[in-house]
């Protein structure tokens, strides 16, 4: 069994309680575990990341948004701004996000609006027009929630009038409104628009018969909508200062990086200027492969949230702070009587190549297939190989040979073969893109060894 005070010395009370507190048997940790779910803000399992990512990454995106934590010091982007906040599936944007997000909210910086698009609309079939009505819900949701806030008649009324009007041109637009139809002859208030962009977004995620058509209709009267959400945006940035709730509006929306491949590269690539016509402060989770996609993306500002680096690039030696950082992650999730010992626990983190869910699916593995504990190399190398044959479904004999190509020469550039390998999460970036090595479970594969056996016997003979 691991001794948790040798590797964890001077441990802070908290600390140990979130230790203590660590599910203790397998079907008890199988329970919690949920690899898809971030953490909220105030979750005691949040582990610190930055020094373990090498990366300035929150200081870099206080700095883009004017914003300096340890002056209190506050100068916004005077036009609207989007950003764009790349990083691997799984890599724990969302989750810091999240603490980012807490930290940019109060009444003399940011009121800050999440939006969580994957419980909002289909996230398998998404246009723009679906996600700026789901934003638009978001920002009246949480206008409504504070009662002190009075959001212009004139700006409110803009935007009730565009709903009116596509109302009584429309037969599906009106099906979708349903109920609502005769309370829109009552007049606007805050609940009754956000309601009517809830029937609209919920439209969205259902796929009901009128979705495209709605879209249509939707997308043919957009300009109008957007002019009348910036009237509804500059009202609010007002009533927020007046208010003392916050300088101005900050809008996360988050999964957009779990979109299909041809809707992210349609949202980001085709449809930018309509999505960036919003006049706020706007941060996207984005997919990795976008930012290797080769198209221009003049509209956006960007950061990379990098991958957490277990070993040094040079010399290959292993991160002890990398380590640390994650086995804290890891042994607040599982309780560490469940592990042999420390090598096993480590063993777990080498295969996981430091991106965050994929330790968890490793985990998830070994509870599944573990006869007694505690967790053994066996059963983590066993986890190991079922991780890389859910890849191995897919890949092919050139994946293969990009893979072994990249990790002889670290960093191949660009290419629809290496966008797809990061896109699915099996070549893995760190250091922002500066070094790329294969999945560590890849080596667990045949076609891989041979691969790489291959390359390697003909740079020799080079």
């Amino acid at each position: 069994m691991l001794d948790i005070d040798t590797l964890f010395p001077a441990m802070p009370a908290i600390l140990r309680s979130a230790f203590s507190a660590a599910p203790q048997g397998v079907l008890q940790v199988m329970a919690k575990l949920n690899e898809s779910e971030p953490l909220p803000a105030s979750d005691r399992r949040f582990v610190e990341s930055a020094q373990a990512r090498s990366s300035k990454f929150r200081q870099k995106l206080f700095s883009k948004l004017g914003y300096n934590p340890a002056t209190s010091e506050f100068v916004p982007p005077e036009q609207g701004k989007h950003l764009l906040f790349y990083g691997h599936v799984g890599c724990g944007k969302s989750t810091e996000m999240r603490h980012l997000c807490t930290a940019l909210h109060g009444a003399q910086r940011y009121w800050v609006v999440q939006v969580d698009l994957i419980k909002m609309i289909d996230p398998n079939n998404v246009r723009y027009c679906d996600v700026w009505l789901a934003v638009a819900q978001r920002i009246l949701e949480e206008a409504e929630k504070n009662h002190t806030i009075k959001i212009a008649d004139v700006a409110l009324q803009r935007l009730f009038n565009w709903f009116k009007e596509i109302i009584k041109t429309d037969e599906n637009v009106r099906e979708v409104a349903g109920e609502l139809k005769s309370e829109v002859e009552l007049g606007y208030q805050i609940p009754l628009v956000a309601k009517l962009l809830s029937k609209f977004t919920a439209s969205f995620k259902m796929g009901n018969t009128h979705r495209e058509m709605v879209r249509e209709v939707v997308n043919n009267n957009y300009g109008e909508f957007i002019g009348a959400l910036n009237q509804v945006l500059l009202s609010l940035g007002s009533e927020l200062q007046r208010t003392n709730s916050g300088c101005l509006p900050l809008v996360w929306i988050d999964g957009c990086d779990r979109f299909r491949g041809d809707d992210w590269r349609r949202f980001f690539l085709d449809e930018g200027n309509q999505i960036t016509q919003a006049n706020c402060v706007t941060i996207y989770t984005a997919p990795l492969a976008l930012k290797h996609h080769g198209r221009p993306l003049a509209q956006f500002d960007f950061l990379v949230l990098p991958m957490v680096k277990l070993q040094d690039f040079d010399t290959r030696d292993k991160l002890e702070t990398a380590y640390k950082m994650m086995r804290e992650f890891l042994l607040k999730r599982c309780h560490f009587s469940m592990f042999a010992d420390l090598a096993t626990l480590d063993q777990l983190i080498f295969y996981s190549g430091g991106n965050l869910r994929d330790a968890l699916r490793l985990l998830r593995l070994c509870c599944e297939s573990v006869e007694q504990l505690p967790i053994d190399g066996a059963t983590v190398e066993d986890a190991a190989y079922q991780l890389a044959s859910e890849f191995r479904s897919w890949l092919t004999v050139e994946h293969y040979a990009v893979l072994a190509e990249c990790d002889l020469h670290l960093n191949m550039g660009q290419g629809e073969v290496i966008n797809q390998l990061i896109e699915e999460g099996v070549l893995l970036e760190y250091n922002t893109g500066a070094w790329r090595q294969a999945h560590p479970v890849l080596h667990k594969l045949t076609p891989y060894l041979a691969a790489m056996a291959q390359r390697q016997q003909a740079s020799s003979h080079g």
